[in-house]
């Protein structure tokens, strides 16, 4: 081989190497820098819903054309609440695929620091012993299967809503009501909460500690612990065995320990039910108005 022939080789081997390079870069082109997350709200039981959110924010100083989000969801039934939100506010371009059940989402035209946030509620498939869903945000298309063959995927990881069996709790993201298991063979009293915040994580657990009366100290969960709006009440039914006396009050004491220092008295007709009780005894019902969350113990 003369130097002409492999000055030849070379240039040609150096611009096949050039190419590849090129190639390489085009291939592993570097995915836009967003943050991204997935919450589950919790389990649930007796009726109650699976709770899950998404969340994106494009950090990238680049616009996306076009954003798509596929929730794909297994242990589910329906998907009765579907809530999107860009920057705060409600925002179109989310619906639910029946089968197999999954959200899916697109949007155009994001910007850097635009958020967008996906809530949906599942309703549980009646054998499932949990409900699982990962949210994965694309540039080109909906994610199925996991197909991530484009590289331009942001995954919010797989989130688990596991299903408690126990009767004496219910538990739920979305409901308005919930009540544990209507039976006295185990637990002389079952619970139930009504008027519920739309679009929260609620539970109730009607078997804790004996209160001394012999019956069950209840832990009630709503609003993420936070009260609700001045005059606004959600309520707590505890239901008795036929026969059983009225109860004089109730102890409630706050998610950090401290014991409200009023009693939960009777409610007195002509003033606002808020922070009292009343009780019907055809039914052997207390109803109970509250404000916010905690342990509840009749005291009489």
């Amino acid at each position: 081989m003369n130097k002409s022939q492999f000055r030849k080789l070379a240039t040609v081997g150096a611009a096949a190497a050039l190419s590849l390079q090129l190639l390489a870069g085009v291939a592993s082109a570097a995915l836009p820098s967003a943050e991204h997350t997935g919450f589950s709200y919790g389990g649930y039981a007796n009726g109650g819903y699976a709770g899950f959110s998404a969340t994106f924010k494009l950090t990238d100083g680049s616009t996306l054309s076009k954003l798509f989000m596929e929730a794909d969801i297994t242990g589910g039934a329906s998907v009765p609440i579907l809530l999107a939100t860009k920057n705060g506010a409600d925002v179109k371009g989310c619906s639910v695929q029946a089968s197999p059940l999954a959200v899916k989402c697109s949007f155009k035209t994001v910007r850097q620091n635009d958020t967008f946030v996906i809530t949906y509620a599942v309703n549980p498939s009646a054998s499932a012993s949990a409900v699982r869903t990962e949210a994965l945000w694309s540039t080109s298309g909906f994610v199925v299967g996991n197909n991530n063959s484009h590289g331009d995927t942001w995954s919010s990881g797989l989130q688990t809503s596991p299903h408690s069996s126990s009767p004496d709790v219910a538990a739920g993201f979305g409901n308005l009501s919930l009540s544990t298991k209507q039976d006295f063979s185990s637990n002389k009293q079952y619970a139930k909460l009504q008027n519920l915040p739309a679009n929260k994580y609620a539970s109730v657990d009607d078997n804790g500690a004996d209160d001394g009366f012999g019956f069950k100290v209840l832990t009630v969960t709503v609003n993420g612990g936070y009260p609700l709006d001045p005059g606004k009440t959600f309520q707590v039914l505890i239901s008795y065995p036929k026969g059983s006396s009225a109860p004089k009050s109730f102890t409630h004491t706050y998610d950090n320990g401290d014991v409200d220092p009023l009693p939960i008295g009777p409610c007195v007709n002509g003033s606002p039910f808020v922070h009292c009780f009343t009780f019907d005894k055809k039914s052997v019902t207390a109803t109970i108005y509250l404000n916010q969350n905690g342990t509840l113990k009749r005291a009489g």
